[in-house]
């Protein structure tokens, strides 16, 4: 990816037993920690939009 392209950094805490829960499925999924996390906060997203389809302001993450 060029650096022009690349998302700034967002650090971010979580617990230790979230951190290596979120790690071994990403390990399961074949994906980074970073792309897990990602992958779960757009479907976590997604279903949020699907049960409210009258909200006004909504993220586009596609």
């Amino acid at each position: 990816m060029n650096k022009a392209m690349q998302p700034t950094p967002t650090p971010v805490r979580l617990p230790d037993e979230l951190k290596a829960t979120l790690k071994a499925e990403a390990e399961a999924n074949d994906r980074s920690l970073n792309g897990e996390i990602v992958s779960r906060l757009r479907a976590s997203l997604k279903a949020e939009r699907k049960n409210a389809p009258d909200q006004t302001n909504r993220l586009v993450l596609e």
